[in-house]
């Protein structure tokens, strides 16, 4: 049968107790009793200050609000206890500020006595922490997340960021919203924790909906005064292999390989970021100031630097649950259809590990996929649910929801995609059946209205321009024709400058252009799967090729090479003593272009190329598709011209020199120790000729070279 295991861990850690009770403080009443007498004062002042700030902006007077946004208030740890009150910990205000009673202190939470505020189940945690090996994030999930932040006792008061009064609607909107969830405090005239850190609240906007994210990486250029961010230990947190569109849809391209129909589907997370509770002893760096007074957040924090890595350990846990149960149901209704048995058993002949189903999670999109046979019970009749077959998909599907909702998640039913054949995934479109990945029709409208107004800008604000950059980048791993194209834009981002718009430069406007072009035809353009039948590849659409040009020594040549359905086809030839005054570079570019026009001439149905060079200029010219040296920039142009009217899109690899042996071996005149070593190998040998197009750039560029 097919061999099981189970899915990968993370590395181990151990359990990790919360922090001992403080010592007992001595009864107060009063805030003078523990707080210095002006203390108060400056934080009174500073909390109307801010309170005068938020209710212009509730006003219309935005001008008025952002000239009336008070400077950071920061009261450093001698400031902040009297002796009496000293060295007790952190301080809960919070009974003196209801009057109904004296000072308390934070303690530490731990469960199942004192738990923190949270909507995880703490027994499933701890019921499956069975063989787990990443005690630490059980023990987290359990007593609350610590912030592992060396920040010494400091109270903070920021205003709210001008985006938050702009958007003051929005911002009250969110607050309130968290406040009712339980997310956080209720509010108060002062500070609730003392010491406490109020960060300065911003409004981001994502689909039309809006989001708060906390400024954790402020206020800077306080004297004595390290922020939240700075100190924090992110080089000792685990590191997070996250999952990529391409991991799980190479996964399921494998599926695809038994012959049996395959899906995929996925469930979104409602508010995963809020789930978990903190640690209580450090609440008092989770405040903000709100519309309403200081409230302390009970919750993960947007802008935290480590808390992506604390809910992914998390998430990562419940991921494992639900990948144990996957093994578990596939054990217990092994599939009996003799397609996909001949394929487990050709996988297992072959040592690879078998499995008919899998589940992944990006941060809180859960998703899986696998083969969608019947599931039949021991008699081998189908088991049904409501009268209606059940498929394994869906019954992986159910299991992963039931996992992360005993766990104390939630799935909004408008972010469940049942078993599907087209599966809106990550950003991208997922076509199942076709096993492509494109661009989402959503994000391509959205892209489009934005280059259009980008090619037709002299300038741009920096803003909109690093954010259609970047959704550039995106579009760039799925089209991958995109790639050279985003250098100019990067060039114009980059550019120094002191204003908040950017010069655009033609290049770049032509870039833009481009982009909108192909962007608007990206039907056409899609990314593989990257699997084809028994074995990961990336499919027909690919060509790989290998180039190189000798520039030393007594043999100058170049030569190429690549494999298609068991033929090597391969070129070499020599240059000529004009040609060998071509400087290195611009040879090694040349081939490496030669090489793709030829392999285009045989296959034009291949659109997709890798060019491995071991040319480290060369690899960077093709990659970024400008060169200040006139050779190499008109080798660019030819290329561009070239890809726009085949529809190929290539993309440079660099190699190491030892990795590119063949090639090199043909660059140096040494073909026959090639074929030698390609019958070897059990291919056909097929000698090439340089295309017109390669001829043609080939005279350009020495005529070029002769007339420098």
């Amino acid at each position: 049968g097919a061999p099981h295991a189970l899915p990968p861990l993370p590395p181990p850690s151990r359990w990790e107790e919360p922090p001992p009770p403080p010592r007992a403080l001595p009864i107060m009443f009063k805030l003078e009793e523990a707080i210095p007498s002006n203390t108060p004062a400056q934080a009174f002042k500073q909390l109307d200050a801010i309170s005068l700030c938020i209710r212009l902006a509730m006003e219309g007077r935005l001008n008025d609000s952002v000239a009336a946004r008070p400077r950071p208030l920061v009261i450093h740890e001698r400031a902040l206890f009297t002796n009496a009150a000293r060295g007790f910990g952190v301080l809960d205000l919070r009974p003196v500020l209801e009057e109904r009673g004296p000072i308390a202190q934070f303690a530490a939470s731990r469960w199942p006595d004192s738990p923190p505020n949270s909507d995880l189940n703490p027994v499933f945690f701890l019921w499956h922490a069975d063989l787990f090996p990443d005690l630490q994030t059980v023990s987290y999930a359990v007593h609350g997340m610590p912030d592992h932040c060396s920040m010494p006792p400091t109270v903070v008061l920021c205003p709210p960021a001008v985006s938050a009064l702009k958007a003051i609607a929005n911002f009250i909107e969110c607050t309130d919203k968290d406040e009712e969830a339980g997310f956080t405090s209720r509010p108060y005239r002062f500070c609730p924790s003392w010491p406490f850190l109020g960060d300065s609240c911003s409004v981001h906007f994502r689909n039309d909906s809006a989001r708060l994210c906390w400024d954790k990486s402020g206020p800077r250029k306080i004297p004595h005064f390290i922020p939240f961010n700075e100190s924090l230990p992110l080089d000792s947190l685990p590191i997070i292999v996250y999952v990529t569109i391409h991991t799980s849809t190479r996964e399921v391209a494998i599926f695809s390989s038994s012959g049996f129909e395959t899906r995929m589907w996925k469930m979104d997370l409602s508010k995963a970021y809020r789930r978990a509770g903190r640690q209580n002893m450090d609440l008092w760096k989770q405040g903000r100031v709100t519309h309403r007074g200081c409230t302390l957040d009970f919750r993960g924090q947007f802008g935290d630097a480590c808390q992506a890595n604390l809910e992914n350990r998390v998430w990562g846990f419940g991921l494992w649950v639900a990948r144990k149960l996957c093994l578990a149901l596939e054990h217990l209704f092994p599939s009996h259809d003799p397609v996909v048995l001949a394929w487990v058993a050709f996988r297992s002949s072959k040592r690879l590990f078998v499995k008919l189903g899998d589940v992944w999670a990006f941060f809180d999109d859960v998703h899986g996929g696998g083969i969608n046979d019947p599931i039949l019970s021991s008699d081998g009749s189908p088991v049904l649910v409501e009268g209606v077959p059940l498929l394994r998909c869906l019954l992986y599907y159910n299991a992963t929801m039931v996992v992360f909702e005993a766990a104390g998640y939630e799935f909004p039913l408008k972010k469940r995609e049942p078993p599907t054949f087209l599966l809106d995934l990550l950003g991208a479109l997922v076509r199942v059946r076709e096993q492509h990945i494109v661009v989402h029709p959503d994000k391509r409208v959205r892209y489009i209205r934005e280059l259009e107004v980008a090619e037709r800008s002299l300038f741009l604000d920096r803003d909109f321009l690093n954010s259609l950059a970047h959704k550039l980048i995106y579009c760039a791993c799925i089209m991958v024709r995109l790639h050279p194209w985003l250098f100019p834009i990067f060039k114009c981002l980059r550019a120094p400058s002191r204003s908040s718009r950017a010069p655009i430069s033609p290049k770049a406007r032509d870039s833009f252009s481009k982009c909108r072009t192909a962007l608007a035809s990206a039907d056409n353009h899609f990314l593989p799967f990257a699997a084809v039948e028994a074995f990961p590849s990336l499919g027909d659409s690919l060509l790989i090729i290998y180039a190189d040009a000798a520039g030393e020594g007594r043999y100058e040549g170049n030569g190429f090479w690549f494999v298609v359905a068991g033929t090597c086809f391969l070129f070499t030839d020599t240059w000529s003593a004009s040609e060998a005054k071509v400087p290195i570079h611009a040879r090694e570019a040349f081939i490496s272009t030669a090489a793709t026009m030829a392999a285009h001439t045989l296959f034009p149905n291949r659109n997709f190329v890798l060019e491995y060079t071991d040319n480290t200029p060369t690899e960077f010219v093709h990659d970024s598709q400008s060169s200040r040296c006139e050779l190499l920039q008109l080798i660019v142009d030819a290329r561009a011209e070239f890809f726009d009217a085949s529809g190929m899109c290539a993309l440079p690899q660099r190699v190491k020199s030892k990795d590119n042996r063949w090639a090199d071996l043909l660059s140096r005149g040494q073909a026959d120790l090639v074929l030698y070593e390609v019958d070897a190998c059990g291919l056909s040998p097929m000698w090439l000729n340089l295309p017109p197009d390669a001829l043609r750039l080939r005279k350009a560029l020495l005529n070029a070279s002769l007339s420098r």
